[in-house]
Order: structure tokens, then C-alpha cells, then sequence
């Protein structure tokens, strides 16, 4: 009796920059990001567009919360408005963080 493939369902998050101090981020439920994000300090939830927001000071916290995610079938955007210097760090931890591959990191307008 052959065994059934199981289905892997991929969750996606999205992130972009509101304004010079603060990025958001749009993520499908998962109970163990949010228990993550609700201990950034900063943060902000809103209801209607069901989205996170969180200071640039915590960018570095969320890139090392990702780096989890990425091993959960997370598919991750990343908006072309983020600046060069955030661009450079995600750019980077991606080159030490993937095998020559996308490594889920997708780059679009948002």
C-alpha cells in the first residue's frame, strides 16, 4: 500500500518600509511569529489591515526571526522601497544564509 505525499502549504509574509523609522509586515497567521513580534519593542498591530508594524531599530531582530521562518515553508517579499542600507543587510544575509538559491527571499513592488 503506497503512502500518500504529504501537502506542504507555503505561508507568505511581506515587508516594506512606512516611513524613515518604520517598517510593516503582512504575514499569514502563524502562532509562533506573532508571539515573536509581540515582544518587539514598538510595535504596532493594525486590525482592519491586519498588519505589523515595528521600529527600523528592529530590523535586525526581525531579519533574526526570519532566518526561523525561512525553515516553516514561508515565502518572504520584500518591497523595492527599502533603502540601501537595509538593502545591503538583507542582501547580505541572504549570500550567508542560502546555497546559491532564492532561499524564498522575493523582491517586488508591494
Amino acid at each position: 500500500m503506497a503512502m500518500a505525499a504529504k501537502t506542504v502549504i507555503k505561508k507568505t509574509m511581506s515587508l516594506c518600509l512606512l516611513d524613515n523609522s518604520r517598517f510593516m509586515v503582512r504575514v499569514d497567521y502563524e502562532e509562533e511569529i506573532l508571539k515573536k513580534f509581540k515582544n518587539y519593542e514598538g510595535r504596532q498591530y493594525d486590525p482592519v489591515k491586519q498588519t505589523w508594524s515595528f521600529p527600523l531599530k528592529e530590523f535586525e531582530r526581525f531579519m533574526a526571526d526570519i532566518k526561523e521562518l525561512k525553515k516553516q515553508n514561508f515565502d518572504i517579499s520584500f518591497a523595492k522601497n527599502i533603502p540601501q542600507s537595509l538593502t545591503k543587510k538583507l542582501i547580505e544575509y541572504n549570500n550567508n544564509n542560502n546555497n546559491n538559491n532564492n532561499n524564498g527571499f522575493i523582491w517586488k513592488d508591494l
